[in-house]
């Protein structure tokens, strides 16, 4: 395909061009109107002869330019039409964008921004479909199977069991991607309020006591006075998950720790688990929604994406680590 030049380059040479020819015309005619030819009409004919030729080239200068200009619009009104009708696939090639490169460049952009919505929204979708189809399979399965009256009293508990945990998993997804549209509606942190962060950290591993005693886990829990402004209801999120995600990892026998620090102008949270390492892939997607790892067998993948939600609405962040040999280190760093 044929190359053009940039279309900078012919606005600053015709300009250039046609503004000589306007001024040597105009003043040669001019000089002729004011020169002793012999009579008005031959001196008005030639001033005519002189000018006109500049305006033509004017004109045909000026004509190339806004075809020019027209064709580049239109080439923009198009994609931007089929953007409207949902391709987002559609990119323009600055090399034919003339003046407007930088609105090219900045469409191409809001296009490529577009497509990851969109894929992340077919994503989500897709993943959400999944997740709700397998619990209702699950108990339509075993409700159908619990109709056979050979079943032993044994069998009918495991089965009915079994319902139970699923229904219970239908509600906690529920509750969850209601919570996370909520904060991904929400951009402002509302009923903040000064609380003792340590205290909320204590109440928070308490109510995870039954499942650690029942994998006989070893707990420590090292916290010092930590004051902290901002909503507690938000922040509690982080804790039920982190230790949620912890608890779920960390093997019989295992420990889990959760220690503070109080530092210059923030606090620092620190929970580890005595679980499996992460791999790279598992690190960067951690907290995407409804993300396992790859040896995680049940979970919903919702957790930690409420994590980092919260943290990205009261601007902390959290930091990931393998421990040596095993385990992982999350660290949460909050403002005060």
């Amino acid at each position: 395909m044929k190359r053009n030049k940039p279309f900078t380059r012919w606005t600053i040479v015709g300009v250039v061009i046609a503004s000589v020819l306007m001024i040597m015309g105009m003043q040669l005619a001019m000089v002729l109107l004011t020169s002793e030819i012999p009579t008005w009409t031959n001196r008005q004919l030639l001033a005519l002869m002189m000018i006109v030729p500049v305006f033509i080239i004017l004109w045909i200068f000026l004509t190339f330019i806004f075809t020019r200009l027209t064709r580049i619009i239109r080439q923009l009104s198009r994609q931007m039409n089929r953007v409207a009708s949902g391709d987002f696939s559609v990119r323009l090639d600055l090399k034919q964008a003339g003046p407007l490169r930088e609105t090219y460049r900045d469409f191409n952009k809001m296009a490529q921004e577009l497509e990851g919505v969109s894929k992340l929204r077919d994503d989500f979708i897709s993943e959400f479909s999944h997740e709700f189809r397998t619990p209702i399979t699950s108990i339509n399965g075993f409700a159908e199977m619990l109709k056979d009256e050979t079943l032993s009293e044994e069998q009918k508990k495991l089965y009915i069991d079994i319902i139970a945990d699923e229904s219970n998993r239908l509600t906690n997804l529920s509750k969850n991607i209601l919570l996370l549209t909520s904060l991904e509606k929400q951009t402002i942190v509302t009923d903040v309020q000064t609380y003792s962060l340590d205290e909320q950290l204590r109440q928070s591993v308490i109510t995870f006591l039954p499942q650690i005693e029942t994998k006989k886990i070893e707990l420590e829990v090292d916290l010092v006075k930590a004051k902290l402004t901002s909503n507690q209801d938000l922040i509690k999120h982080i804790w039920t998950n982190l230790l949620n995600n912890c608890l779920k990892f960390t093997p019989e026998n295992g420990k889990i720790t959760v220690k503070n620090q109080v530092l210059t102008g923030k606090t620092r949270v620190v929970i580890t688990n005595s679980g499996p390492n992460l791999s790279q892939e598992d690190q960067e997607k951690l907290f995407n929604k409804f993300y396992h790892a790859k040896d995680s067998a049940d979970g919903l993948g919702l957790g930690l994406a409420i994590v980092k939600r919260v943290l990205d609405l009261v601007g902390g962040k959290i930091t990931v680590n393998n421990l040596p040999k095993t385990g992982v280190e999350f660290i949460v760093e909050l403002n005060t």
